[in-house]
């Protein structure tokens, strides 16, 4: 049988062949296969007509989807995360604060005076909180920036011979929540009040309620790393005092100029020993910045700033 045209050798119709060429322009659209093929070519064109069609259809299609999906907005990206701003302030390096230019710090200690002590320490402490995360940034005794914000502001001190180790942070003093003043640049007692000889002073910041509340959450969490640490076994002879609370404390560390230079949440103090006796303690820098840095993070991490440990 010749099946290429579906007809029998001896020139007899028969059932045309579902594989052959009937079949397929059947497939295409011909009624039963006889309009849709001619052996002239005309079939072709057809064919090329309808596959025409079909892609024009699939192109149709397809731009409309691509239509569709640039009219969709793109769902919002997650915000940045936000690295807690920290400064860390070493006390008593020049530039000094206007008004505090007097307040040159106690001398001895490991390194022969509070200043050399206080610039280690702080940059200790500021490389171990960028590495946990925190944009520390350092400050001489001249707050720097000026009225910044920022998660916590953090003294680095220690106190004068027969002293003592001690945390204090910024108090809330209604109606007053201004400056303290000293006879000229910075001797004699604090006061409240302006002395006639007392240097100007760059306008306060506040110090409200909340940022009394978050300070004395930062000193405490600072104080719970650092007592662990002030011990004979790492050469601290002295008293740890641990948190000064309220305004019963130190006033020269309850209302200390620092807190009211700048607009953070937190505002932290520390003396971190006493020249003499605890020299030997001061001398291990990367142990004393280790526990400051670690209070601090702990604080940061209760208060949601910093993610909790992997």
């Amino acid at each position: 049988m010749n099946r290429r045209f579906g007809l029998a050798e001896r020139g007899q119709a028969c059932s045309p062949d579902p594989t052959g060429p009937t079949a397929f322009w059947a497939s295409v659209g011909g009624q039963g296969g006889r309009e849709g093929w001619s052996p002239d070519g005309s079939g072709a064109s057809l064919l090329r007509s309808r596959m025409v069609s079909v892609a024009n259809k699939q192109a149709g299609r397809e731009v409309k989807r691509l239509v569709a999906l640039a009219a969709t907005p793109p769902a919002p990206s997650p915000p940045p995360s936000v690295r807690p701003v920290v400064y860390i302030q070493a006390g008593h390096q020049a530039p000094m604060e206007p008004g505090y230019r007097a307040q040159t710090g106690a001398t001895g200690g490991p390194f022969g005076t509070e200043e050399r002590f206080n610039v280690r320490v702080s940059a200790a402490v500021e490389a171990d909180l960028r590495s946990a995360g925190v944009d520390a940034i350092h400050t001489p005794g001249k707050v720097s920036p000026y009225r910044a914000p920022g998660a916590a502001f953090v003294s680095i001190h220690f106190d004068q011979a027969h002293g003592a180790a001690s945390i204090g942070y910024a108090v809330y003093d209604p109606p007053k929540n201004h400056n303290y003043y000293y006879h000229g640049q910075g001797a004699g007692s604090p006061s409240s009040v302006r002395y006639p000889d007392s240097a100007p002073q760059r306008p306060a910041t506040k110090v409200t309620a909340a940022v009394m509340a978050q300070s004395h959450a930062l000193a405490d969490a600072m104080s719970g790393r650092f007592r662990v640490i002030f011990a004979p076994r790492n050469g601290a002879h002295s008293r740890f005092l641990g948190v000064q609370h309220g305004a019963n404390g130190n006033l020269r560390m309850q209302f200390y100029y620092g807190f009211r230079r700048t607009n953070t949440a937190a505002r932290v103090i520390i003396e971190c020993g006493t020249a003499g006796a605890d020299n030997r303690f001061l001398a291990h820098v990367d142990l004393i910045a280790g526990a400051i840095a670690s209070g601090i993070i702990d604080y940061l991490r209760a208060t949601h700033q910093l993610p909790p440990p992997a």
